[in-house]
């Protein structure tokens, strides 16, 4: 066969319109819009998984920032490091950051230091919220991009993370971004949500936005809960946020903020309006973000004071255009994964993530029984063993091999030749200083424990509305 005969023709705007869209499906489902779950990036899950494989937690010493992005782009995520860098400066600084940094990790109006200066760790709250040990284990793990490790498809979620951290995507076609809630609030509506069986847009309007620098929505407003109710049926709609201040004479002090952009046009805009004198940086340690002190003209009190405050705080305030799409990311069936992208309102992120969540305790719990079913058959092993501790040492003389002496203790207990194996594997000394009152105790606990995890199989709302209420108060 000749080459001329492998040559297939294709009509060139044809083969674009096809690999654009494998292109755009790729981007969207692997690299730029969040899970609906976990709320996570594929890059941001990938940092935390690195880190929590690194051994990272929040109260282990800070590591080189470059060492966390080395061992993501090495082991799960192929890409620049540049990009993996930018992806974890927002990670320490979003409104409930997955990293905790040391050094400078950037401000609103300064980038981060390069990653070689800089260190970080797993923040409390990503270790509490995504690598609690007790569901790690029930965690549904896909090949890495080389096959040569495992990663979570999700991350476990014990919050709906994609409601504390607001989060902005693009992709060829998509754009997205969620908004971010207080903790405090979400956490009741999810109690709330949990009793009632499912989430509804009137059980949203108690929710209280925040950003990543601390701007605020004034939801009490009757227009704006008109159009909160719209947002909560559709997932789309636009609002304004404001930045926050504290008065002080005839100066405020601008310390949370609006997600705004050109802080340095923005400041000089505030400069020219009449009757303020004065405007700068008064930023210190205790400050998460920048603070800016303006200082009005001694001669302004009353409304003219209230007026010319209003013109610096509209300057900065800024609007939000909120559409949430998420992608859904399940297990196949076959070892791999489905994604798939779609719209979504917060009753239905909420409801979703409350279904997740019922399986996941199901789920842990019963890998935890099983795994305390069988300490439990060990130790009534060796209460066995120790009530018959003298025909065990005796049988140990026997002109017996090793197959012969396990076949003839199995016979002797009533047990299984590998239970024999076991009892045999013990050291003389560990099985004379074996206790049976000991057993028996260590035995109670397992099955008050395992008793514990059927009560949370039956009733998986009622611990997960009291874990909730906990790890808000542990986290705040």
């Amino acid at each position: 066969m000749s080459i001329v005969e492998n040559i297939e023709e294709v009509r060139l705007d044809e083969k674009a319109k096809v690999e654009y869209k494998r292109y755009g499906v790729h981007t969207i489902e692997d690299r730029a819009i969040f899970g609906e779950i976990d709320g996570l990036k594929p890059v941001a899950r990938r940092l935390v998984w690195a880190a929590h494989k690194m051994g990272l937690k929040h109260n282990t010493p800070f590591t080189k920032a470059m060492k966390v992005i080395g061992e993501t782009m090495g082991n799960y995520h192929p890409h620049g490091d540049a990009a993996i860098n930018g992806a974890l400066v927002t990670a320490v600084n979003q409104a409930e950051p997955l990293f905790e940094g040391s050094g400078n990790w950037g401000t609103m109006t300064e980038n981060a230091a390069a990653p070689r200066y800089i260190e970080c760790r797993l923040s409390k709250y990503a270790d509490k919220i995504f690598l609690d040990p007790f569901y790690i284990p029930v965690n549904y793990m896909v090949d890495n991009y080389d096959a040569s490790t495992k990663e979570p498809l999700i991350l476990t979620s014990l919050m709906p993370n994609t409601l504390l951290n607001g989060n902005f995507g693009i992709a060829p076609g998509v754009r997205t971004q969620t908004p971010t809630y207080t903790m405090v609030s979400l956490t009741k509506v999810l109690v709330k949500s949990l009793v009632a069986g499912e989430c509804n847009p009137k059980m949203c309007l108690p929710l209280k936005f925040t950003t990543e620098l601390g701007g605020v929505l004034h939801t009490e407003d009757k227009e704006v809960r008109k159009e909160l109710l719209r947002f909560y049926k559709t997932g789309k709609g636009k609002f304004v946020f404001d930045s926050s201040y504290t008065e002080h004479g005839n100066t405020i002090r601008i310390d949370k903020f609006a997600p705004v952009s050109n802080i340095a046009g923005i400041l000089t805009k505030i400069s020219n309006i009449a009757g303020v004198v004065n405007v700068r940086d008064d930023s210190s340690i205790k400050d998460r973000y920048n603070a800016y002190q303006v200082e009005f003209k001694k001669g302004l009190k009353g409304k003219e004071l209230e007026s010319t405050i209003a013109k610096v705080m509209d300057a900065f305030s800024s609007g939000v255009s909120f559409n949430i799409q998420v992608v859904e990311r399940e297990p196949d069936g076959k070892g791999g994964s489905r994604k798939a992208l779609r719209p979504a309102t917060v009753p239905s992120v909420i409801n979703t993530w409350i279904d997740y969540r019922v399986e996941l305790e199901k789920k842990a719990c019963s890998y935890w029984i099983e795994k305390r079913k069988v300490e439990i058959a060990y130790l009534q092993l060796l209460r066995l063993a120790v009530k018959n501790r003298r025909f065990i040492i005796k049988a140990l003389d026997k002109k017996l091999d090793d197959e012969q002496l396990a076949k003839y203790i199995a016979k002797g207990l009533k047990i299984t030749v590998d239970q024999a194996n076991q009892i045999l594997d013990l050291k003389i000394r560990q099985l004379k200083a074996l206790e049976d009152k000991v057993l028996v105790g260590k035995i109670k606990k397992l099955n008050d424990e395992v008793k514990s995890y059927k009560v949370r199989i039956k009733k998986p709302k009622k611990f997960i509305a009291k874990q909730l209420i906990e790890l808000c108060k542990e986290l705040k």
